[in-house]
């Protein structure tokens, strides 16, 4: 082999350690490359994206589901509605059982109505509900916490805390729970529960009587 021949074998394996050398560092560059993208996934602030459109936040760099998903949020609810649906049942089942029936006329339709708005409205709104209301929620911003006006009060917690305190701090809501414990005193105890309906249903009666006379003062005063 002549020397040209020998100074070109020698420069074809230089060049291939040179490759061989070259290729773990490219590798190792790749890998580095990756796990500082994997950090800054991990490790941005909620609410900042990254260059690669990626969610933010540890869950994010886990593959985690958002924290509050849809069907997480549906389930908090689940107790509350399982515990009216067994309410409801036994309803039906002593009103059955017993042979008793509320009687179906106008003025019990009208003094029912009226009940179940008074109760409802005084557990989500009025101060004396407060003693419900407390374990389950919380001021809402801008809020004087010495007021325990239902109307500045949000509900707070999580999970079936988070849902009881949405279902005393809305009158609508708990219509339905009113209305069954109206029922409940009137099926048990069918002359003290008439009673108690009674008196619940004048209180809505003024309620709205107050309403309306604090409408009428406010046009006049315009005039």
């Amino acid at each position: 082999m002549t020397p040209s021949h020998e100074r070109a074998a020698r420069d074809k394996q230089d060049a291939i350690a040179r490759a061989d050398t070259h290729i773990p560092t490219v590798a190792a560059a790749g890998n580095r490359t990756r796990t500082s993208r994997a950090r800054t996934i991990a490790y941005a602030a909620p609410g900042e994206t990254t260059d690669t459109g990626a969610p933010t936040g540890s869950s994010a760099a886990e593959g985690d589901p958002a924290p509050e998903s849809e069907v997480s949020h549906r389930r908090r609810y689940a107790p509350l509605a399982a515990a009216f649906g067994v309410l409801a049942a036994l309803l039906v089942h002593a009103s059955t059982r017993r042979d008793r029936e509320l009687a179906p006329g106008p003025v019990a339709v009208v003094e029912g109505a009226l009940a179940t708005f008074f109760l409802a409205r005084t557990i989500a709104r009025e101060k004396i509900g407060a003693v419900v209301r407390e374990p389950f929620v919380e001021p809402a911003p801008g809020a004087d916490p010495a007021d325990a006006h239902g109307e500045l009060w949000q509900p707070t917690g999580t999970g079936l805390r988070h849902a009881t305190g949405e279902l005393l701090t809305c009158t609508r809501c708990l219509g339905p729970w009113a209305a069954a414990a109206v029922t409940a005193a009137n099926l048990y105890a069918p002359r003290q529960g008439r009673t108690i309906t009674r008196v619940l249903a004048l209180g809505g009666a003024n309620t709205l009587l107050q309403a309306g006379f604090a409408l009428v003062t406010k046009l006049e005063s315009r005039r």
